[in-house]
């Protein structure tokens, strides 16, 4: 439906911005896109990945909007859209560092 393919267009638009970005900062060739990994027999993505020596700069990518109610100031509102974006972001870091 159009409203699915709109937030993977979204999300899709935020990972290249975001390898752009840091195009700017690093060597194209160490910068990775949409790497896949397999943990207990479930596939994962990496959405950007930056290799530099032994330094690694994971970039969880969510293009989630704040709700209307986050916008006008509603705190329990706001504390599900960072928890949706931030939180969500921060548990597969974690878990691509673990693998």
């Amino acid at each position: 439906d159009a409203r699915d393919n709109y937030t993977k267009w979204r999300g899709y638009l935020v990972e290249e911005l975001t390898a752009e970005y840091l195009d700017r900062l690093f060597k194209k060739e160490s910068i990775y896109t949409s790497l896949y990994y397999f943990d207990k027999g479930e596939r994962f993505e990496a959405d950007v990945t930056v290799q530099v020596k032994d330094t690694t700069l994971l970039c969880e990518c969510k293009s989630k909007i704040l709700v209307l109610s986050s916008l006008k100031g509603k705190l329990e509102s706001i504390e599900k859209d960072f928890k949706d974006a931030i939180g969500k972001a921060y548990d597969q870091a974690i878990r691509t560092e673990k693998w």
